[in-house]
C-alpha cells in the first residue's frame, strides 16, 4: 500500500473527484467552458507557482494521480474518470 492511501486528505479528494460535482466541474474543463472556474483556476495557478510548480511538472503530476487514484479507488475510478484525467494533463 502506498504512503497515500493513509492520508485522510487524499481520500477525501478522491472521492470527492468521483462525484457528480466532480464530474461536472471535469467536464467543463473538457469542454472549454471554464467561465465558472475562472477565478478559481487562476488562484490554483498562482498557488502553484507561488509553489514554484514548473510547467513541465505537469505531466509527471498527472501520471502520478491517475496513479494514486486507480491504486485508492480500486473500481470506482472507472475508465472513463481515467480517460477524462488524461484528457486534462494531455497524456
Amino acid at each position: 500500500s502506498s504512503e497515500w492511501s493513509k492520508n485522510p486528505h487524499f481520500h477525501f479528494l478522491a472521492n470527492m473527484m468521483i462525484n457528480d460535482n466532480w464530474d461536472s466541474t471535469l467536464s467543463r474543463l473538457l469542454e472549454n467552458n471554464l467561465d465558472p472556474l475562472e477565478d478559481d483556476l487562476i488562484e490554483l495557478g498562482r498557488r502553484h507557482a507561488k509553489y514554484g510548480v514548473k510547467p513541465e511538472w505537469l505531466e509527471h503530476y498527472g501520471k502520478s494521480l491517475i496513479h494514486c487514484l486507480k491504486d485508492l479507488l480500486k473500481e470506482k475510478f472507472t475508465q472513463k474518470h481515467q480517460d477524462s484525467w488524461k484528457r486534462v494533463y494531455k497524456l
